[in-house]
């Protein structure tokens, strides 16, 4: 009879091996082996989807058993988890704000550069002017009397008169001018009668000036010239008490300029002279030619001692469209009508304004500019 073999427990031969196996903790740590009653690892299988489908996945585990959940599986957040996004997350946005600073840098490049603005031509260089001669002297003679005249081209009265109000008044006060002449007004025959513009009876008025304007009729806003002659009646009181200026006040130095011109030297005494002197006995607005009789350009003023001429003389244009006719018509009319003036009346004649001339540099205001 055989004897079978005593089977032993496995209770007992754990026993025994925990009683043989006395050793440390990390000894038996490291030793030990896997226990089968641990928890069951999950394997994550993952399908490929087409774009759009919701992404699903398969947990397998040891025992062969498998489910299906959407999306990932929630994994247990950790402190250095958080951290290592946060981190992850500043880097992100370091890194854009370079990028955006390299973009903006290309864009800068790309971006083309500003111009420095360019130097301003010299055209504000005055033309220093030599103190003009004169061929009489009030001291020596306290009878005499100086005539005052002053010319202005004022590139449109209406902008004057509402830009700067006082400005003719503050310059007829200031000489104490007898007549004062405008050239290119650009004004209209209803301009001058306009009530609301107070042009014509409004203009200089108070100061004591008859006034007289010539205006365009071929062209509206074109040319166009004035004359203010002051009153006689009121000039004999204020002549009396107040110094006269002269034309070498009016193109005299600077120092001149920045004081009273009405208290040069030289006293002017009552006048002696006959009042009706001072007076035009007439005025006319022709040139006595049709062709330029319509733009406005002429006023003459015929004193007893002389006649005066305020002009508005027409430029050649810039593309010189009207060379031929100023040369050719409007000098040469202008020449045959002085000289008939001066051989009719046997007076002297002057004619000044605007006379869009310019034979050397003195004849220019601004150098510096291109002429």
């Amino acid at each position: 009879r055989k004897e079978e073999p005593i089977k032993k427990s496995p209770l007992k031969r754990k026993t025994k091996k925990a009683k043989n196996t006395k050793k440390t903790k990390e000894d038996q740590l490291s030793a030990e082996p896997k226990i089968s009653s641990s928890p069951k690892k999950k394997k994550v299988i993952t399908k490929r989807q087409p774009r759009g489908a919701k992404r699903t996945s398969k947990e397998v585990t040891s025992d062969g058993s498998a489910s299906e959940s959407d999306g990932e599986s929630p994994k247990p957040k950790t402190a250095s988890a958080t951290k290592a996004k946060k981190v992850g997350k500043a880097t992100k946005g370091v890194k854009k704000a370079k990028t955006s600073s390299k973009d903006g840098d290309k864009a800068a490049k790309s971006s083309p550069a500003k111009k420095k603005p360019a130097k301003k031509a010299d055209h504000q260089r005055l033309t220093e002017r030599d103190p003009i001669p004169k061929l009489w002297n009030p001291e020596s003679n306290p009878d005499s009397y100086t005539f005052t005249i002053i010319s202005w081209n004022v590139a449109g009265l209406r902008a004057i008169l509402r830009n700067h109000p006082t400005a003719l008044s503050d310059l007829a006060t200031k000489y104490d001018a007898d007549v004062i002449c405008l050239q290119e007004t650009k004004l209209q025959e209803m301009h001058v009668d306009d009530p609301k513009l107070k042009i014509k009876g409004h203009l200089l008025e108070e100061e004591g000036y008859d006034s007289h304007f010539s205006c365009s009729t071929t062209k509206k806003g074109y040319s166009g010239t004035a004359v203010f002659v002051k009153r006689q009646e009121q000039n004999n009181q204020k002549k009396s008490k107040k110094k006269q200026a002269t034309m070498d006040s009016f193109f005299g130095s600077k120092k001149n300029d920045e004081t009273d011109t009405s208290g040069k030297k030289g006293k002017q005494a009552d006048i002696a002279t006959d009042t009706t002197n001072l007076i035009p006995e007439n005025v006319s607005m022709e040139l006595g030619k049709e062709e330029h009789d319509s733009e406005g350009r002429i006023i003459s003023l015929d004193f007893p001692l002389f006649s005066l001429s305020n002009l508005y003389v027409p430029n050649s244009g810039q593309k010189l469209d009207r060379l031929d006719y100023r040369t050719s018509q409007w000098d040469k009319d202008l020449l045959e009508f002085m000289q008939k003036t001066e051989k009719e009346r046997g007076v002297p004649v002057m004619w000044l304004g605007d006379l869009n001339v310019a034979h050397t540099a003195m004849e220019v205001w601004n150098e510096g500019a291109k002429h």
